[in-house]
């Protein structure tokens, strides 16, 4: 995903003279595609991300677009309040993007994962929260963060994640769920129970495997959720009145992100489905490991999906 990032940032930067990245003493392998063709639109702010937030904003208020780009939680909550200040307060056009969301430095510990991102930079008004799955989602992310006026929060992977399937999530417009119209309404009575899984971020995989074990014992949908705000309303909706189950998966916590959202959506819709969020539970974690390890231990991987699934059929 990193490297989807940085090769459509260099694509749109031959399109848009005013289109600048700044990151925090980080990247460089990654980023020299970018060093070698636009070296005078790459600015190292230093390990100083609180600094970088703000210089951006000045950048930014000058009538340039401009990225900022750090790991884990340095770029969201060790700048929070110049994000809110600075950025936000203003509509500027600065568009946030972390690199290794969720369990993906694992093995850093608890200060590295990023599982309370989405939350916060929700409820920050007027911020867009992306959440990609694959590199063709993170390509398309890029493109609706320039097109987007305002400040734009990008969550990424840390890199080599799986291809999804795009079947149900429309990476064409990533703010509308890709449901078939078609699809049929839920039944009271008889049959194989429906249920819709919702994942977002690099957790989708996870989420379609478990989609694929649980044939057979009920109809399932797997949906990837890229765009958590604005989140695609109408098709989550949808989703509740078709489905007995709709269950969000997410490499954070299941306060305000993903299952939040989802919650407030179908309690205000008054849905009939029954939600049920997977994630950590108002909990730090306690663990350190891998990512695949951090998965399968708070139950995210697709075998305790599907246990949990199966517990509620």
């Amino acid at each position: 995903m990193k490297r989807a990032f940085v090769s459509a940032l260099c694509g749109w930067m031959k399109e848009k003279e005013n289109l600048y990245l700044f990151t925090a003493d980080l990247g460089y392998g990654v980023m020299n595609p970018l060093l070698e063709e636009h070296p005078d639109r790459f600015i190292n702010a230093g390990i100083c991300e609180q600094n970088m937030t703000s210089a951006a904003a000045g950048f930014a208020a000058e009538g340039n677009i401009v990225f900022t780009y750090s790991i884990g939680n340095f770029p969201t909550l060790r700048c929070l309040e110049q994000i809110r200040n600075d950025v936000a307060y203003h509509g500027a056009n600065v568009k946030i993007v972390a690199v290794g969301g969720g369990f993906a430095y694992g093995s850093l510990g608890m200060s590295h994962h990023a599982t309370e991102d989405l939350a916060v930079m929700r409820a920050i008004p007027g911020m867009t929260v992306l959440a990609p799955a694959d590199a063709a989602e993170t390509a398309e992310a890029v493109r609706l963060a320039i097109e987007t006026e305002g400040p734009v929060y990008i969550r990424l992977g840390h890199g080599g994640e799986p291809k999804v399937s795009h079947e149900q999530g429309d990476i064409r417009r990533l703010l509308r769920l890709k449901i078939p119209e078609e699809a049929p309404r839920r039944e009271a009575g008889g049959g194989l129970p429906r249920a819709a899984l919702l994942g977002t971020g690099t957790v989708v995989p996870q989420v379609e495997r478990a989609a694929a074990l649980l044939q057979g014992r009920a109809r399932v949908e797997a949906y990837s959720v890229p765009a958590i705000k604005p989140i695609d309303r109408e098709g989550i909706v949808r989703l509740g009145a078709e489905n007995e189950y709709v269950v969000t998966v997410e490499e954070h916590n299941i306060l305000g992100g993903l299952g939040g959202a989802v919650a407030e959506i179908l309690a205000e819709a008054g849905a009939g489905a029954r939600l049920v969020r997977l994630g950590l539970r108002d909990e730090f974690t306690q663990e350190v490991g891998s990512a695949e390890y951090l998965r399968e231990y708070y139950g995210l991987d697709s075998r305790g999906i599907v246990r949990r699934i199966e517990e509620l059929l």
